[in-house]
């Protein structure tokens, strides 16, 4: 994945653990609408679409375990 930032990470780390967009935006302090636009940048940079998709490539691309 091109550069990414820590929260991307963290969003992307809590999407690996099946977290509802509430509970990460609840987890990290962060609105549901920032939830859902770091969802989608994680998935551009990745070149894929929704949820599933972006934990199968960043699974695929050791981003998670």
């Amino acid at each position: 994945m091109p550069h990414r930032s820590r929260r991307e990470l963290e969003v992307l780390t809590l999407l690996g653990k099946r977290y509802t967009d509430s509970e990460i935006a609840k987890g990290l302090v962060i609105s549901v609408e920032t939830v859902h636009s770091h969802v989608q940048h994680i998935g551009e940079k990745l070149a894929v679409r929704g949820r599933r998709e972006i934990v199968q490539a960043a699974k695929a691309q050791g981003l998670l375990e």
